[in-house]
């Protein structure tokens, strides 16, 4: 061991444990008797722990009677080609490698929202859109997905504010709406449902069917459209637009359908009274 080594590294008898001291106290302890010969001292030049008796910069004759250590109490010397550091913990630390699966989980999860965004872009709101654009609404804003983006049979369209559509147009844009609307992604059949919103949930719903029906009455009048979306429409929990009394005369019901209307034309209307 060379002698521009500052400390050493003794092994504790007995024990699993190791103690650093200097080169010179090492030594005075041999003198002393304290530290034997068969004691294990960490050995940089052998790069290995190694006996007292076996580093030749150590051999000095103690002041005492050698007395060897049993056998039982020798420390176990590390087994043959394993590399220890001079470190004052004798054992190195384990280190485990565990399997990532939080990010694995968020990676599938990113993949799977991407993919239901991609598809209901590509399958309902680019068909939708493309259609609008040859329509007299072509710089209408609306936007569709499935129902809860994985609902194959339902359909949500989304109406967003603008001075293209009117109180006047109204029933026209939902009839051209209605002409626009892709059939159902992988199946050439109409949707179930169709929700309109001009928020981020249906507040109005058409079955499929009546919706389809709409999407017929290009060559009818403004009136007809407007009686048939009011007849055939209802809220968002199931009740229908018009509730009218048997005992209600003709200018009764006339007021209760122009309230109505009036009301369904405020949400996607702006400035509408």
């Amino acid at each position: 061991m060379s002698t521009a080594t500052p400390t050493l590294i003794l092994a504790i008898p007995g024990t699993q444990e190791t103690q650093e001291r200097s080169r010179t106290s090492v030594i005075k302890a041999i003198h002393r008797g304290e530290v034997k010969q068969d004691q294990w001292v960490w050995s940089p030049t052998h790069n290995d722990w190694k006996q007292v008796a076996e580093i030749p910069e150590l051999q000095v004759k103690p002041k005492v009677v050698k007395m060897s250590m049993p056998v039982a109490a020798t420390p176990n010397a590390p087994r043959a080609g394993q590399q220890m550091a001079p470190t004052r913990f004798s054992q190195p630390m384990e280190i485990k490698h565990e399997f990532p699966f939080f990010k694995v989980f968020v990676v599938i999860l990113f993949l799977a929202v991407a993919g239901v965004i991609g598809t209901n872009y590509v399958m309902v709101d680019q068909p939708l859109a493309t259609k609008l654009a040859s329509t007299s609404f072509a710089s209408a804003r609306a936007y569709a997905h499935l129902g809860a983006f994985v609902e194959p049979n339902a359909l949500v369209i989304h109406l967003l504010p603008t001075k293209e559509v009117t109180a006047d147009n109204f029933a026209d844009y939902l009839t051209a709406l209605a002409v626009s609307t892709p059939s159902q992604p992988f199946k050439q059949e109409a949707f179930g449902v169709v929700g309109l919103t001009a928020a981020w949930q249906s507040q109005y719903v058409f079955s499929g069917a009546d919706w389809q029906k709409l999407g017929q009455m290009a060559n009818a009048s403004g009136e007809a459209r407007q009686a048939f979306v009011l007849d055939h429409m209802e809220s968002a929990n199931g009740a229908p637009l018009v509730t009218n009394r048997q005992t209600d005369d003709d200018a009764t019901v006339a007021a209760h359908r122009a309230s109505a209307w009036q009301a369904l034309v405020a949400n996607f209307v702006p400035g509408t009274p």
